[in-house]
């Protein structure tokens, strides 16, 4: 069969059977299932160490943190309330 045959035909699928189809093939793929979600291992690893260089910046005192509040704050300053009510 080919890739045309076959694109057609999981074109012409009902909603929900294109997304198990899509998660089959996504499964298929160079990954792991965790409960049902597919993770790309690449991608979660990439993450990793990223929230480690996140965490060392911290723990260094290379970042300023700032709370919630205070950055709300800023932005409804800057830009407005985003609902656009009044407070």
């Amino acid at each position: 069969m080919e890739f045309s045959e076959i694109e057609r035909a999981a074109l012409q699928l009902a909603p929900d059977q294109r997304s198990r189809l899509i998660e089959r093939l996504m499964d298929s793929l160079d990954g792991e299932e965790d409960g049902g979600r597919w993770i790309d291992v690449r991608a979660e690893q990439a993450w990793m160490v990223e929230v480690q260089r996140r965490h060392d910046a911290i723990v260094r005192g290379d970042v300023k943190l700032i709370d919630h509040d205070d950055v709300v704050r800023r932005l409804t300053a800057r830009f407005g309330d985003p609902a656009g009510e009044e407070e």
